[in-house]
């Protein structure tokens, strides 16, 4: 019976990629690993379950308690030999790892030219790579980043980052553009793997119940400045869908919760309901006709399992996963500048101007939802 740790830093939120180490962990259980979930901290009313383990009883508020949680891994990482270790997270720990026989499986969730401050973008020996490869992604104006500081210290942090690819057994990425991507400024071979689907959760027999779609524009994220969700606000009071009936339905936690709420006080047919059951959430699934989401990433969750329940959805032309895996192409409708209220909210008007003369939506594809809830398809992709 094979060993593996899934290493992730913090289980907090129950966001896209949290979701995503507990549907690895309970699939590879399932199929007969010695799964562990391995943290620095969680928060145990959320994350109860079985061999999800955590080194410190606080969330970490400064850099000593951090080198003491990571040391603390470390040792029982060395007690538990595992045959493999599964991070998104702590690729020095993984090198680590290599040291007592570990196959090391980095899942990188995030391409390097999208993603912001602290990140590999803004090492200088990959810069000149980006630029070259990928020039449109490195307008920062444009993709909403911030410009990292390039100091002695991070960039040291980051080389170290960069050099550890070159160590990984395999690098697990979750469209063609980071493959490619990785190929271009890593000169390193990924695989592509798109997370498990619990046909649970994405009830095929209830959303079919579903005959008629609501007047709803939903999005669901983590309230977070990155998730871009004052832009999404913004583009639904320009496109003045309240005189059609339309309503925005937001569903998260987070630091902007607050900021949001006051921006939207006037607002009566703007609601903003925090996080709910995950029955309450494939409910607003099923009935809505709009799905919004403007983060940027090339695989995103929410919007896939909106794609699944029949949902019209909005996001930013950046997201790759590629069409030949989008089998509804016709709900989708990217956005250029997410910046623009005017751009989404011409695209709001565009797509309620089709459910008011009833034209028919697309249906789900099967194909394409029984590839995503195959198990054995998952951890093969994983660990093969």
């Amino acid at each position: 019976m094979k060993k593996v740790i899934i290493l992730h830093r913090y289980l907090v939120n129950k966001g896209g990629a949290e979701r995503v180490a507990l549907d690895d962990h309970n699939l590879l259980l399932e199929l007969g690993y010695r799964s562990k979930i391995l943290c620095l901290f969680r928060c145990k009313k959320s994350w109860e379950g079985n061999n999800i383990e955590s080194v410190l009883e606080k969330k970490p508020k400064n850099i000593f308690i951090k080198l003491i949680g990571n040391f603390k891994i470390i040792l029982r990482i060395l007690v538990y030999k595992p045959e493999y270790l599964l991070t998104s997270s702590s690729p020095l720990i993984g090198l680590l790892s290599k040291l007592i026989g570990s196959k090391v499986i980095y899942l990188d969730h995030h391409p390097i030219t999208m993603s912001p401050f602290g990140t590999l973008r803004s090492l200088k020996i990959l810069e000149k790579k980006i630029s070259k490869y990928y020039p449109e992604s490195f307008d920062f104006n444009n993709y909403n980043l911030s410009k990292d500081i390039n100091t002695l210290i991070s960039q040291f942090k980051l080389y170290l980052s960069y050099f550890s690819y070159s160590f990984f057994d395999k690098v697990v990425v979750l469209s063609n553009y980071s493959k490619l991507e990785k190929r271009n400024l890593l000169n390193k071979e990924s695989y592509i793997s798109v997370p498990y689907f619990n046909k649970s959760f994405v009830n095929l027999e209830y959303i079919k119940k579903v005959k008629l779609k609501k007047k709803y524009i939903l999005s669901v994220s983590r309230l977070h400045e990155n998730k871009n969700i004052e832009n999404i606000i913004e583009g639904f009071l320009e496109s003045d869908l309240k005189n059609n009936g339309f309503k925005l339905i937001i569903v998260g936690d987070g630091p902007l919760k607050n900021k949001l709420k006051k921006s939207i006080k006037n607002s009566d047919n703007i609601e903003l309901i925090g996080q709910v059951s995950d029955d309450a959430l494939l409910s607003l699934y099923a009935e809505a006709y709009m799905f919004v989401s403007l983060q940027y990433a090339d695989y995103n969750l929410t919007a896939i399992e909106a794609m699944l329940a029949n949902c019209q959805i909005v996001v930013p032309h950046i997201l790759y996963l590629g069409k030949s895996q989008y089998i509804n192409d016709k709900n989708i409708n990217f956005i250029k500048e997410i910046s623009s209220k005017e751009e989404l909210s011409e695209t709001f008007k565009k797509i309620a101007k089709l459910y008011i003369e009833n034209k028919p939506y697309e249906i789900l594809n099967l194909d394409f939802y029984n590839y995503l809830s195959c198990k054995e398809r998952r951890i093969k992709e994983l660990l093969s």
